[in-house]
């Protein structure tokens, strides 16, 4: 997957959002490149330490339908064990 720092933290935000509250895990995967790696979980936490929303309207457009179009199908799939979605 080729995802940006701030893509990887506009898709934490929108996570944080569609939680509505609710607790959120995140596991990290990797680490190929130690420098990426955390400069991906520190936008993480600053995402989660913001204010919850989607941010994925703030992003390219392309990425933001691509984004969008993944995220929809994790939604999907995840719906029966999320409330609120």
């Amino acid at each position: 997957m080729r995802v940006t720092t701030d893509g990887n933290a506009a898709i934490v935000q929108a996570l944080h959002g569609w939680a509505g509250g609710a607790g959120i895990a995140l596991v990290t995967e990797g680490g190929y490149d130690l420098q990426a790696l955390g400069e991906c979980v520190e936008a993480s936490f600053s995402a989660l330490a913001g204010p919850p929303g989607d941010a994925l309207e703030k992003t390219p457009r392309e990425a933001a339908i691509r984004g969008g179009r993944a995220l929809n199908a994790v939604r999907t799939a995840q719906s029966p064990y999320w409330r609120g979605l």
